[in-house]
């Protein structure tokens, strides 16, 4: 998700407030984490996501429940950033084993605060519910979780340019 250029100015909101109602309720349950270091972090972070979710959080309403143009583009980014969302939620096999460690979260309630986070926000933006997809294909290749647009982007010139010497 954060990884999804800015666009324009609903995009980036919108991009933004998914961001930080995924992490806050993620920083929160670090607080929990058996890492102190982990731990001690992610009580400041706490702070600046919820500062991240109310501010992004107004946009989404504002642009929402604004004009015609700009329910539109809210729309237009939904749809754009949607398929990035479950991405979010998943893990591997590292990730499991440290969630089983307790050092990181469960992944479940941090996706049931996130969904609650948005579900609001967007009752309140006049913008309609939407249900989280955990996207299948990222399972299947993992190094790749979430790059595959960046990786087609480093590699535009080699394509374009066959056997390009720098």
């Amino acid at each position: 998700m954060a990884e999804r250029p800015n666009g324009d100015f609903a995009h980036t909101i919108l991009r933004q407030f998914f961001f930080a109602a995924y992490m806050n309720p993620f920083w929160r349950a670090m607080t929990g984490s058996v890492d102190r270091q982990l731990a001690a972090h992610a009580g400041k972070a706490v702070k600046e996501t919820a500062y991240h979710i109310r501010h992004s959080g107004e946009w989404v309403i504002r642009l929402g429940d604004g004009t015609e143009e700009s329910a539109y583009r809210m729309a237009t980014a939904l749809d754009d950033l949607a398929p990035y969302i479950g991405e979010m939620f998943e893990t591997d096999e590292t990730a499991s084993r440290l969630i089983m460690a307790g050092v990181l979260p469960d992944p479940a309630p941090v996706r049931a605060a996130f969904e609650d986070t948005v579900a609001q926000t967007f009752a309140m933006a006049t913008m309609p519910p939407f249900e989280v997809q955990l996207d299948q294909r990222w399972q299947e290749w993992p190094p790749y979780r979430g790059l595959g647009h960046l990786l087609a982007e480093m590699q535009q010139m080699q394509r374009a340019y066959p056997g390009l010497k720098w």
